[in-house]
């Protein structure tokens, strides 16, 4: 074995140890820069975000048809059990979302990013008026808390909407009972809503808003989250 002189080995040391400050700084900047640890956790979360947005864009299409029949002026019993058949199915996908949720939740905490998810998500911010909707109801990081909780209260939402077209069904069908011919028109003229298609849902905006959170930054995805969700975040909104 080659003996080392102690000028050799303190150099030895000296180097061994800047090493080791070095990676210690870099992994502390690392900690410590939101937008570097999201760039790090993205790729890990991409199965969740897949299945949430697959999903999403399944229930957006469902309320898509849901609001549209609901302003139909008559409707037919086929077009009310297609869109209670589409409710049980989504509806059968609950307890999925739900786990890709907590899923989420525990890959973030996984790399200890769950406690700055909201700083992380923040630097994504563009203006004032994003700022404003990511800090809305606690946070990203509360949002996500709240969905792997209350995701399955989509079910009764479902339900009611289905109710609603039954509803409406069956009022249509007794005015055409009651009613002459004359005055089918003018019945028919009542059921047509003058309001805006979509209006304030707090789980569906919830629901898009954690998808344009951990989407892709520029992304397709975010961008489509993001419209999405403006129309059940705000009350009255169809844009």
């Amino acid at each position: 074995m080659t003996d080392i002189n102690p000028k050799q080995f303190s150099r030895r040391r000296f180097f061994a140890c800047a090493i080791l400050l070095l990676a210690l700084g870099a992994s502390v900047a690392f900690a410590f820069n939101p937008r570097a640890s999201a760039d790090s956790i993205r790729a890990n979360l991409s199965q969740e975000v897949r299945v949430l947005i697959v999903f999403g864009n399944e229930l957006f299409a469902h309320d898509l048809r849901v609001e549209q029949l609901s302003k139909k002026a008559t409707l037919t019993r086929v077009e009310v059990e297609s869109v209670n058949t589409k409710a049980a199915d989504l509806k059968r996908q609950l307890p999925r979302i739900q786990q890709a949720f907590r899923s989420l939740m525990d890959k973030l905490k996984a790399v200890r990013q769950f406690d700055n998810f909201n700083a992380i998500v923040l630097t994504r911010a563009r203006n004032a008026t994003e700022r404003t909707l990511m800090e809305e109801d606690g946070g990203p990081r509360r949002q996500l808390e709240r969905l792997a909780t209350d995701i399955p209260n989509l079910a009764k939402e479902l339900d009611d909407e289905v109710q609603g077209l039954r509803s409406k069904l069956r009022a249509q069908a007794e005015e055409n009972i009651l009613n002459p011919k004359t005055l089918r028109r003018a019945v028919r003229v009542a059921f047509t809503p003058a309001a805006p298609v979509f209006f304030f849902r707090p789980l569906r905006c919830a629901y898009w808003k954690a998808v344009w959170f951990t989407s892709e930054p520029g992304s397709a995805e975010e961008s489509e989250a993001f419209d999405k969700g403006k129309k059940f975040c705000s009350a009255g909104s169809s844009n």
